[in-house]
């Protein structure tokens, strides 16, 4: 899909947002992906958040962020 990079964009602000704020400004952004997800794979609003990210074989906001803090420990 030629939405993809503008996803990908999209995913890495939410990414630096989640490292660096609190839980309620993260929500609206995580919900926004969700959302996005949703119109690129032309799912209805029912589909699994699991299924959505499983098909673009990527993580949720809030475990990709968690999984840098894990990257850098390891590194270091």
């Amino acid at each position: 899909s030629n939405l993809l990079p503008l996803f990908i964009i999209f995913y890495n602000i939410a990414l630096n947002l989640y490292i660096s704020t609190n839980k309620s400004i993260i929500d609206p952004q995580h919900i926004a992906c969700n959302r996005v997800l949703r119109t690129l794979q032309e799912v209805d609003r029912y589909c699994s958040v699991k299924q959505l990210y499983s098909n673009c074989e990527i993580l949720p906001i809030h475990l990709l962020g968690n999984l840098h803090v894990c990257k850098f420990i390891y590194a270091h």
